[in-house]
């Protein structure tokens, strides 16, 4: 009769135990953003970038003029470090970020094997000891994690 009771009660527990985890997992996934209806899958031509806040409409955006043709020939004259290009390793892809921070705004998504270039200015060895890299790919730059990256070494 002993060995009934406590067959019951650790079948009881086991219930309540599940229904945590279901109950938890259940706001979790709804916290989570629905799905865009037929978003394109990103490429490495073409990496995913989120739309537009409609709030921030109003604000201009910001963009920067793409590098001059000659710009790496005049720093190569000039004696100034060639940026290090780098590729994407990461099989899921890499968010690149307005920040060095898993925090900051995601500004896109490449997908693996995109070829970036490491452009760390003065100020970025604090981001780069935790762990980031100041990219630029396509006339932008962001942030990315340096796990999520590899020397690009034979790839033109």
């Amino acid at each position: 009769m002993a060995t009934l009771r406590l067959r019951i009660l650790s079948t009881l527990i086991s219930w309540v135990i599940t229904l945590l985890i279901v109950a938890i997992g259940g706001r979790w996934l709804a916290s989570l953003p629905p799905p865009a209806p037929n978003a394109p899958t990103p490429t490495a031509d073409n990496p995913q970038e989120p739309s537009p806040d409609p709030l921030d409409e109003d604000e201009p955006a910001e963009s920067e003029p793409p590098p001059e043709p000659g710009a790496d020939a005049a720093a190569l004259a000039a004696g100034l470090p060639q940026p290090r290009r780098l590729v994407v390793r990461e099989p899921l892809g890499a968010n690149v970020r307005a920040e060095p921070s898993s925090a900051g705004a995601i500004v896109a998504t490449l997908v693996r094997g995109t070829l970036v270039e490491e452009r760390m200015r003065d100020g970025d060895a604090d981001a780069a000891a935790r762990g980031w890299w100041r990219v630029a790919w396509n006339g932008r730059e962001g942030w990315v994690a340096t796990s999520l990256l590899q020397p690009a070494s034979g790839v033109p």
